[in-house]
């Protein structure tokens, strides 16, 4: 279950996406699913993270789901996220520590 969420905007883009869930995860959370969701007529991306006691998540990348992984990473999360307010399918790949 997760403990905290975080609205990530519609209109990022890949890169931004990941900086979001990396800002998070600063704070000692580890991303865990994402959810479409709308409020006053505007969508935007629900991102759930849990708390760790373990430190610092080794660092992610979000990339389109038909993309290959960058070299060193691991597919993580497998879903849908809003991205330059366009659905799409897309893969949170983690550094392997």
């Amino acid at each position: 279950m997760a403990n905290d969420t975080a609205e990530i905007p519609a209109e990022f883009d890949f890169v931004q996406i990941t900086r979001a869930i990396m800002g998070e995860e600063a704070w000692g959370y580890l991303f865990v699913d994402n959810q479409i969701k709308t409020r006053r007529g505007a969508s935007y991306n629900e991102a759930s993270f849990e708390f760790r006691d373990e430190g610092y998540p080794d660092d992610c990348v979000v990339v389109p789901a038909a993309q290959a992984l960058p070299a060193g990473y691991v597919e993580e999360w497998r879903g849908q996220m809003l991205v330059a307010n366009r659905v799409r399918r897309v893969v949170v790949a983690r550094k392997q520590g």
